[in-house]
């Protein structure tokens, strides 16, 4: 941090230690234009410490550029990258590059938390749900015993529900192994022999 003299002070700031009562006439150089001396409590100057917004120097729109093109400032109103610093924990209004919209809190997402449809971490019914992105698996979805949910309010992650085959066998498990399995475990061996079957026959034909 870089410091100005105030012209109290009777001597120069490398001179001065931290601990005598002349710091208090210093004044930060990025504040020196408003002239707000340092804490009196000796914290500092409140714009380093990130307290104070200054346009062109700590405000998010300097420090994470890439991120003003999601700013939300339809639902955000007249609050603007400008006005907040990255270390808020003040949420906001954003929208990703796909055109999700979601509300997080600015710092968390100046440190990378981004938009929570396209990570899974919440569903979007259309967009990510287990219906959209596989229709033929939540066809095997358990009428019954998933209680209210269904498969356009779940996300292929790992919480485990139950589902029911066409052959009516009921099983518990997650639903993203569901989906790299690709069917019911009971009937498998049975396709497998079906398959078996197949190929020793096409063979025979030929």
């Amino acid at each position: 941090m870089a410091l100005a003299v105030g012209l109290s002070t009777p001597a120069r700031p490398g001179l001065v230690r931290a601990s005598t009562r002349y710091t208090r006439d210093h004044f930060c150089t990025h504040v020196e234009a408003r002239m707000q001396p340092l804490h009196e409590n000796g914290r500092g100057c409140p714009a380093c410490a990130g307290q104070q917004v200054i346009g062109g120097y700590n405000d998010l729109g300097t420090t994470h550029r890439h991120l003003v093109a999601e700013w939300d400032q339809a639902r955000n109103g007249s609050l603007t990258p400008e006005d907040v610093i990255a270390g808020s924990a003040r949420k906001a209004q954003w929208i990703c590059s796909l055109g999700h919209r979601y509300t997080k809190p600015i710092n968390k997402r100046a440190k990378g938390s981004a938009c929570q449809y396209c990570f899974n971490r919440m569903v979007l019914s259309g967009f990510n749900d287990l219906a959209t992105r596989h229709p033929g698996i939540s066809r095997d979805w358990h009428p019954e015993k998933n209680g209210s949910l269904t498969p356009t309010g779940v996300v292929p992650g790992n919480m485990r529900r139950w589902r029911k085959c066409a052959w009516g066998h009921e099983q518990l498990g997650a639903v993203a192994n569901r989906t790299k399995t690709g069917g019911c475990s009971v009937c498998a061996p049975d396709r497998r022999v079906q398959k078996e079957s197949q190929a020793v026959l096409t063979s025979e034909a030929l």
